[in-house]
């Protein structure tokens, strides 16, 4: 009977997530990155395994899986279905997880705050593969557990290739599987459990090795605009695990604290039990990729919150700990209840947020373009962008005659061409066209856009009318000369 409530309950927090994460789906333009996901997944099988292999190993596992799924359409809602079954079934891997290391309360407390956290719906509302990501570093955990329950070859097996796939959703899951092998060797007793675990490295690395001659090349130019971690992008990592809001990473934090105190105290108490070493395994799990980032950003700096989305449901989980022990139920369902509203709140920023409006800065183009007029892209992988919305409208299909670049494609992209116009292009553009319509993205992003300044000036300098428009990310300014109104 108590298992049939805790599967009731566990069906219910799986469906009021579905609420967050499936509203306002299709509302948003895709931006820059998730049209590249659409763009992978339409190139044929040979075509999309020389551009894994070339530029974009990381995440393969998604853009196959993808490739799948568009035979049910390309559609902004469909495309993000598939990151949303993914967030979705995750959550019963965590549930599963926080039962196992600390209880059914815990367990269900745990489940309910990774379903409603607005970051967590982010991702899970985005073509991309983080949110597989969860699933499957959430599979590889719950699978070491059961084998250190029981270490046969079928658990172990499913622990290998879970952990090989998870890595192949995102290279950041080499950070889980490091915390997973620390808190192995800090695990007392169970050395047959623990042995035959830790072996598992082997088949894990040979599974991964076709990653071997392709991850050295990854970031050089994929990552090349991120920034050297500073200790407020630390405190901004956490303020985004709490959806951007301060008053539900306060309470969170104090539930966190409560739930390590805990463990601390079984440390002193019970030293090597399973219960301190749950504490442990979480807190490494927790804070190992944290550490792990910005180690590595002393090289390169990868130190990006939606890539330490792995630290995101152990940091939940050990909240739900916490939370689990309050024992006084009104005070508990208090805390839960202020969560649950200021989760709301945080959930409402989301979903006023928007990123880079591809969808609605293309059809203003297309809608207003003139026979004549010329269209500039400043970074040529704006183009990309524009003709994958372009191909989904027909208006001005016959009026886009001038632009730069005159075509640009996925081989152009993989290739890396990006320079702007020449100012012999800008002069034959500026004589030879009453309009000119310049389409600007990442130029006002710190080390991602090249400078746009000489050709705003060059255009300001030719054409004495200029009206601008702006789509969160993606600006567009319209040149016009005398005669033009």
């Amino acid at each position: 009977m108590k298992t049939e409530r805790n599967l009731i309950l566990l069906a219910g927090i799986i469906s009021l997530s579905a609420i967050p994460s499936f509203l306002f789906l299709g509302e948003k333009s895709f931006w820059g990155d998730e049209i590249l996901s659409v763009l992978f997944a339409r190139e044929s099988w040979s075509s999309m395994c020389r551009t894994l292999s070339l530029r974009e190993a990381n995440m393969s596992l998604y853009y196959v899986l993808l490739k799948l799924w568009l035979r049910l359409g390309d559609s902004e809602f469909t495309v993000r279905t598939l990151s949303v079954l993914f967030a979705l079934l995750s959550l019963p891997t965590y549930f599963f997880i926080a039962f196992r290391l600390f209880g059914r309360v815990a367990g269900q407390i745990s489940c309910f705050l990774l379903a409603v956290n607005a970051f967590f719906v982010q991702y899970a509302q985005e073509a991309r593969s983080y949110s597989l990501l969860l699933l499957l570093t959430g599979i590889s955990s719950l699978c070491l557990l059961r084998a250190l329950e029981r270490p046969d070859r079928c658990r172990i097996a499913g622990y290998a290739i879970s952990s090989a796939l998870a890595v192949y959703s995102h290279f950041f899951a080499l950070f889980v599987l490091a915390a997973h092998a620390v808190s192995l060797l800090l695990l007392k007793g169970e050395d047959i459990a623990r042995r035959r675990i830790l072996w598992c490295v082997l088949p894990i690395a040979a599974l991964l090795s076709p990653l071997a001659a392709v991850v050295p090349a990854w970031g050089k130019r994929q990552i090349a605009w991120v920034p050297g971690p500073t200790p407020k992008s630390v405190f901004l990592l956490f303020e985004h695990f709490a959806g951007h809001s301060i008053p539900l990473l306060v309470l969170l934090s104090f539930a966190v604290i409560f739930a390590f105190r805990s463990g601390i105290r079984s440390r002193r108490d019970f030293p090597g039990s399973r219960a301190m070493w749950s504490h442990l395994f979480l807190a490494l799990w927790l804070f190992l990729p944290i550490l792990g980032a910005l180690l590595v950003s002393l090289w390169k700096p990868v130190f990006v919150p939606r890539f330490l989305l792995v630290s995101l449901p152990p940091f939940l989980l050990a909240a739900g700990a916490g939370l689990a022990e309050i024992r006084r139920p009104l005070l508990r369902g208090s805390a839960l209840a202020l969560i649950a509203f200021f989760s709301i709140f945080a959930l409402a920023g989301y979903y006023q947020a928007r990123k880079a409006d591809w969808r609605a800065a293309t059809n203003l183009v297309l809608s207003e373009v003139r026979p004549g007029d010329s269209v500039l892209f400043y970074e040529a992988s704006g183009r990309l962008f524009f003709d994958f919305y372009r191909g989904k409208t027909r208006l001005g299909e016959n009026s886009l005659i001038n632009a730069y670049p005159a075509r640009y494609g996925m081989e152009d992209f993989l290739r890396g061409g990006e320079e702007g116009p020449t100012p012999e292009q800008l002069r034959s553009i500026g004589e030879n066209s009453r309009r000119v319509w310049l389409v600007l993205y990442h130029d006002r992003i710190p080390g991602m856009g090249k400078d746009s300044r000489y050709i705003v000036e060059f255009l300001d300098g030719r054409f004495p009318g200029r009206t601008a428009k702006w789509f969160s990310g993606v600006r567009i300014l319209l040149y016009r000369s005398g005669e033009e109104k």
